[in-house]
């Protein structure tokens, strides 16, 4: 049987368009080649070491004299390099130094490079500190929103909108606004300050009716303090009351004696957060989503990527076959997170964290009266050679009723327990998932990949209602479950409760 070959290069205009996965491979082995070249030529290596000591530490001046040191030495800088000399320009308090800035971006253009995305932003940065507004306007426009290299980004569009705030340049904020909605990129907790502040200076009620509506649609729970004392100064303008108030165990507002609704997702909204959660797991089971140390991690996103990807897709489907069969389940229990609870405190410990079985079945025993539990337990920890003899006893008891669920090797038990919960959410309305992980990588990814801001805010609602943390006490487990209200912005008399803390919990 011949050989498979990979696909063709695609032709484009007279030339040659290398393929995503050929573009990677390219650039892995130039940086091989790169690191060879270094070793060979140990002068080269320490001015390399030096430029990027100097980087961290915000020495412009020294890493521009380690450039031209690794530049007359025959050797030409990475192109990421060049990126954070440009940035290292900007020094805010003091005077923009243009000679080492053109002098970086002509080494790039000798070396045949363009500017990315990183290049431009600070770039415009730069303008911005220099009072050049119109530049920084004009080098956006440049960005080309159809090549990633180029596409402008939240850290691209913020030092703008907020510099034509402070202005008060209502034309150039609009046009800032509708660069964010074309792109797809939602506003956050640092664009509102800057637009109530400019509201509140100009009066405008009408955009100030605008961000209300867009705060209670994409600030899902927490609103900064600062954030909240700009809306109660906006409403004492016309004596209207905004107060801050404490809300209690059972939900109802001393102010205005409304109760606050506990907000969940229905079962449509549920399936589509089912089927987005689906696509978040393919796309990290191919390889598609660039993570520092996802390849390595990922035995699915190695070599043949595609039909290890299938595979580990495969195992995604098994699981999501048996929740069917079982009928779903009332409690799932994230078991690793229970059996290594608080071995990562941060203190020196000689010895490796070790699983506590024993702490995993008094979970269970007390979630027992809630319903159908399941444990979801990664392959390595039910290796008979690495247990002692009760804890061996206790997994093949979990085995035996069937309440534990083991994921199989080189694949993320999150992935498991995290649709799995999502699944069990269809009929089961008083579902939890017990587990002390945030699940911020998640939500960070879902709202930086490819996902619009409904995903991301199904995601945030179905966490805050179905999510369950817990501690221990003299050996025994104390849970924490959601309030019967949800922390979102509600509008029934707008309620935005600010942030206390991390922790999503009131």
């Amino acid at each position: 049987m011949a050989e498979s070959q990979p696909p063709p290069p695609i032709e484009k205009d007279g030339d040659v368009e290398l393929s995503e996965q050929d573009q990677e491979n390219v650039g892995r082995r130039e940086k091989r080649q790169r690191r060879k070249r270094m070793k060979r030529n140990p002068e080269v290596h320490a001015f390399h070491v030096q430029m990027v000591r100097a980087r961290r530490q915000g020495d412009l001046y020294t890493a521009i004299s380690a450039m031209r040191e690794i530049i007359a030495l025959g050797t030409r800088p990475s192109p990421p390099m060049y990126s954070a000399l440009v940035n290292l320009c900007i020094r805010p308090g003091e005077p923009v130094d243009w000679e080492c800035v053109q002098e970086v971006l002509r080494e790039m253009g000798v070396d045949g490079l363009e500017m990315d995305e990183r290049t431009y932003t600070s770039l415009i940065k730069i303008h911005l500190l220099e009072g050049r507004t119109d530049k920084a306007y004009a080098l956006l426009s440049e960005m080309n929103p159809d090549r990633a290299e180029t596409r402008p980004k939240r850290r691209t569009l913020f030092p703008l909108l907020e510099k034509t705030c402070s202005e008060g340049n209502v034309e150039a904020v609009k046009e800032c606004i509708m660069r964010y909605e074309s792109l797809g990129i939602n506003m956050c907790q640092n664009e509102f300050v800057c637009l109530v502040g400019l509201c509140t200076r100009r009066g405008d009620r009408q955009m100030m009716a605008k961000l209300l509506e867009d705060m209670s649609r994409l600030l899902y729970s927490g609103v900064r303090v600062d954030l909240i004392e700009m809306i109660e100064a906006w409403f004492a303008v016309d004596c209207r009351v905004g107060t801050q108030v404490t809300i209690g165990s059972t939900g109802r507002c001393p102010a205005c004696d409304t109760r606050l609704l506990s907000v969940d997702l229905d079962r449509e909204e549920t399936e589509m957060l089912e089927r987005e959660m689906h696509v978040l797991i393919s796309t990290q089971l191919d390889g598609r989503e660039r993570r520092k140390g996802s390849e390595t991690e990922n035995v699915f996103a190695s070599q043949g990527r595609t039909h290890q990807g299938l595979r580990g897709l495969n195992h995604i489907e098994q699981f999501k076959q048996f929740v069917r069969q079982q009928g779903g389940f009332d409690v799932i229990v994230d078991g690793a997170n229970v059996g290594f609870h608080n071995q990562n405190s941060g203190k020196k410990n000689p010895d490796p964290p070790k699983m506590k079985y024993w702490h995993i079945e008094r979970v269970v025993q007390q979630l027992r009266p809630m319903g159908r539990v399941l444990i979801i337990l990664h392959a390595q920890h039910m290796r008979p050679e690495a247990m002692r003899p009760f804890e061996m006893q206790l997994t093949r008891k979990w085995l035996r009723e069937g309440i534990v669920y083991v994921t199989p090797h080189g694949m993320n038990d999150d992935w498991f327990w995290l649709i799995g919960g999502i699944m069990c959410c269809h009929n089961r309305r008083s579902m939890f998932v017990v587990t002390n992980d945030h699940m911020d990588d998640h939500h960070s990814m879902l709202s930086k990949i490819a996902f619009t801001g409904p995903s991301y805010r199904r995601f945030l609602t179905w966490r805050e209602r179905h999510w369950a943390t817990f501690t221990f006490h003299n050996g025994q487990p104390i849970f924490s479950f959601p309030p019967s209200y949800s922390i979102c912005t509600q509008s029934q008399d707008p309620h935005k409760p600010p942030v206390l803390g991390v922790s999503l919990r009131p």
